[in-house]
């Protein structure tokens, strides 16, 4: 098992079964949770930032092309141009900056 599979079962055992019966981080430590918490911070700091495309600083509405469900965009970055929704992304997104 993947440290990122251990530390989703331990935090799944901790917080919606509330026992340790199973938990691959109690084995009878008395520091199983900050084992638990150690690990869980280390991978949210690895995992990369997802900028969605209405965050995007290549992106460009064009809201008189826009819908309920999708938001016509153009991306400059890829020379896209057509309807997404808003909460999409790409490995390439970038935060505009306000």
């Amino acid at each position: 098992m993947s440290d990122r599979e251990k530390t989703i079962k331990g935090l799944e055992y901790c917080s919606e079964l509330q026992t340790c019966f199973g938990c691959p981080y109690c084995k009878g430590s008395p520091t199983c949770q900050d084992d638990l918490c150690k690990d869980a911070l280390q991978l949210i700091k690895e995992q990369p930032e997802i900028i969605r495309c209405k965050d995007c600083k290549y992106i460009e509405r064009l809201p008189w092309l826009d819908d309920e469900a999708f938001k016509a965009m153009v991306c400059r970055k890829h020379n896209y141009t057509g309807m997404r929704k808003e909460d999409f992304f790409c490995a390439d997104g970038e935060r505009k900056e306000d």
